[in-house]
């Protein structure tokens, strides 16, 4: 029975999937978890990865370094990148995965392995890119009110305490309210809270389970003026 540790199989992948890692400009790295380690592929600098990964499932009794192909699958996550209107900004985010038992072993195994990193290609990672909006969630408010609301743009947020530190920050939409007043939709990726600002003032905090809630004030304050009490925020 096979009995190799993760450093073994990360050696064999380095070394025979080099050629195509190499064209596609990315290299194998390792995240190990309670229940298994994950091999993906991405480059130096975290700018480039392939959707395509693979899964050592660990087992209990077993020593806590062992990984077998036996126990392993190649993940394909399926992502899709939409653009937000004519803002020139663009979301991205993973839609869905298909997994797939290694069932070949030695050069077949890896040429099948090699075919489907060369199939699925690169993504970029956008972590430095400006355009990019990182919040699934923001962008999804901005779809659903993009129409109700003409001059709604995209824009980036210094959080009060940190100003100037842009992963302190937050993405945010903006629009003037009927009666001029500058209006933010405020969100940092993974946080729950959603801040909603007038003038550079916070006016109100939501759980993002409450981003319909939000979408629909922002809209109607888009329309006309409405006070704290007829919003409903005090």
């Amino acid at each position: 029975m096979e009995q190799s540790t993760i450093t073994d199989r990360m050696e064999e992948i380095r070394t025979r999937l080099g050629g195509i890692l190499a064209k596609l400009g990315v290299e194998a790295c390792l995240h190990e978890r309670r229940d298994g380690f994950e091999v993906f592929f991405q480059n130096s600098e975290q700018k480039l990865f392939s959707p395509v990964w693979i899964w050592f499932a660990r087992h209990e009794r077993r020593d806590t370094r062992e990984a077998s192909w036996a126990d392993a699958q190649l993940v394909h996550d399926r992502y899709k990148k939409r653009m937000l209107g004519d803002t020139g900004y663009w979301n991205q985010r993973k839609v869905d995965e298909d997994s797939y038992p290694i069932s070949l072993r030695g050069s077949e195994m890896f040429e099948w392995i090699r075919n489907k990193l060369r199939s699925a290609g690169t993504l970029s990672a956008g972590t430095e890119d400006s355009t990019r909006v990182h919040s699934d969630l923001l962008a999804d408010i901005y779809w659903s009110i993009r129409t109700q609301i003409p001059d709604l743009g995209i824009t980036y947020v210094d959080h009060e305490d940190y100003p100037g530190e842009k992963q302190m920050g937050f993405e945010a939409l903006t629009f003037l309210d009927r009666e001029c007043r500058r209006t933010h939709i405020t969100h940092r990726p993974n946080s729950y809270a959603i801040y909603l600002l007038v003038d550079g003032e916070r006016l109100a905090q939501f759980g993002n389970d409450n981003a319909t809630k939000l979408a629909r004030y922002a809209v109607r304050m888009s329309k006309r003026h409405l006070d704290d009490a007829k919003l409903g925020l005090r």
